[in-house]
């Protein structure tokens, strides 16, 4: 199940980050669920917010380098 967004925020859903270590290596895991919010623009908007995530994503595994 998805849990319900907060109200006027563009996507519902939730994110997961998981790390693994094995020796001296270390594996970033990044699991999203999600949807866009009922509302519009949210809803239209929808596949430009899916690009912003994976942007913000690589920003993620950049930052742990």
């Amino acid at each position: 199940m998805v849990p319900r967004g907060q109200p006027g925020h563009p996507v519902s859903g939730e994110e997961a980050f998981i790390v693994h270590r094995d020796g001296n290596d270390v594996h970033l895991t990044i699991r999203s669920l999600t949807r866009a919010a009922p509302q519009q623009p949210w809803r239209g908007l929808f596949p430009l917010l899916l690009v912003v995530q994976r942007i913000v994503r690589a920003r993620y595994l950049r930052a742990l380098r």
